[in-house]
């Protein structure tokens, strides 16, 4: 995750001045977005650590994981869709 916020920064950054989006809105959505992508299928790299530290089959970490991948998904939206959630005064 710390790669692609490094790798990520100088694309986003002209882009999101470019459209005047705050850039803590930017750095949250950044992070929210990265923290979702580890722990969802088909990538989800932490998935698959602990479900192979908890010896339970992927399928069931799933299924357990689905209010926190409705929440998380919620929570960008409602990042992405009100920026006053997140704009510094």
């Amino acid at each position: 995750m710390p790669a692609a916020i490094l790798l990520l920064g100088p694309v986003f950054l002209p882009l999101a001045e470019a459209i005047h989006l705050d850039l803590v809105q930017l750095g949250v959505m950044r992070t929210l977005n990265l923290a979702i992508g580890l722990f969802t299928p088909p990538v989800g790299t932490t998935l698959f650590i602990s479900s192979t530290i908890a010896e339970i089959k992927i399928e069931d970490t799933v299924k357990a994981l689905m209010p926190f991948y409705i929440c998380s998904l919620l929570v960008m939206l409602l990042i992405s869709y009100m920026p006053v959630l997140t704009i510094t005064p």
